[in-house]
């Protein structure tokens, strides 16, 4: 339940998880750098010593890896729901948006396209690092979480393969913006970085941190856009064999296919809820209470605007994921028209 796993982040020891830890404050007219050590009292140390300057418009903490021990203490630095914290750490989240009392909290199902030598090699590493089979039983929950979630999807084809992770973030009522990376978060990073380092790019000139967000998004869903591709050229050279010499070995590399394919649909699509969830945000201030006030206080009004900009930007976004999704609907429709004509042939 939510009450037993929350209990749990107090008691669950710390992962061996190498973690990654980058602040970057910015406005349009200036940005700073930060490399924090990856661990949780450098975090701490840092964050209580370095606030947030006066001149930035935002401040992006950026996080890759997941450090229980790291995750935990960015939770209490920075005021953050224990069930926010809850789901940065639990595989089983869904890709959804929360408002709570002084932030925003968002997860997004990642699908990525790797090649089978990467993904091999780091199955390899995943099974070599991995404790006896008799030792599983000593882990808590939250680590077998974390150990599971290093694993790769096992859907490939050929020379290539999917991996999946969750991205966390968090935009907070004075502008900082937190992202979380299971692990491969250096991908979105040298995407926005790009667009940072120039004053030019709206990103930087708007001095909009809820653009930040939207930049995150964007990265996740141009990421996701080489499966489809890869899916297809990989589905028309199967199409092309089995319209020459159907075989039954050709419905197990159609499965798959069409097993990646309903993945990155059923993604693409949880991650356009999410966008919309996002554009029909009111701006208005809403109503809240701390999490620990009593609940016959008066509540309090919070604001974590969504600027109409971002809203904007985040509608062309949305138009990016349903073409993306409609494309991968019809692959997943000729897989199954494929696989049918296979074994109509053969039984014929």
């Amino acid at each position: 339940s939510k009450t037993s796993t929350s209990g749990q982040l107090d008691r669950a020891p710390e992962t061996q998880q190498s973690c990654t830890i980058k602040v970057i404050d910015y406005s349009s007219k200036r940005i700073t750098h930060h490399d924090v050590a990856g661990t949780s009292q450098d975090l701490q140390s840092f964050l209580t010593s370095t606030p947030k300057p006066t001149w930035a418009a935002c401040r992006w903490i950026y996080v890759n890896g997941l450090d229980h021990e790291v995750i935990k203490s960015l939770g209490q630095a920075r005021d953050l729901h224990r069930l926010a914290i809850e789901d940065v750490l639990e595989r089983s989240a869904p890709s959804k948006v929360d408002w709570y009392s002084n932030n925003c909290f968002m997860v997004l199902a990642w699908q990525r396209l790797v090649n089978n030598a990467h993904r091999h090699s780091l199955t390899e590493v995943f099974h070599d690092e991995a404790p006896a089979i008799e030792k599983q039983d000593a882990l808590s929950p939250i680590q077998r979480g974390l150990r599971q979630r290093t694993k790769w999807c096992s859907t490939s084809h050929r020379e290539f393969g999917l991996s999946s992770e969750h991205v966390s973030a968090f935009m907070t009522s004075d502008n900082t913006i937190i992202t979380i990376f299971e692990g491969a978060g250096d991908e979105v990073l040298h995407l926005i970085l790009h667009q940072l380092e120039s004053s030019r790019t709206i990103l930087r000139s708007s001095n909009d941190p809820s653009m930040l967000i939207h930049a995150v998004i964007d990265a996740v869903v141009d990421l996701a856009v080489p499966i489809e591709r890869a899916i297809a050229e990989a589905f028309a050279e199967l199409e092309s064999a089995v319209l020459e010499n159907p075989d039954i070995k050709q419905s197990k590399e159609l499965y798959r296919l069409r097993s990646a394919l309903t993945i990155l649909m059923d993604d693409i699509s949880a991650i356009g809820s999410v966008v919309k969830s996002l554009c029909d945000h009111q701006e208005a201030p809403t109503l809240s209470r701390p999490d620990d006030a009593d609940p016959t206080s008066t509540p309090q009004e919070v604001l974590v605007p969504i600027s109409p900009l971002a809203k904007i930007y985040l509608q062309d976004v949305n138009d990016h994921i349903t073409m993306l999704a409609n494309a991968t609907l019809r692959g997943v429709h000729s897989a199954e028209n494929l696989t049918s004509l296979i074994f109509n042939t053969i039984t014929a």
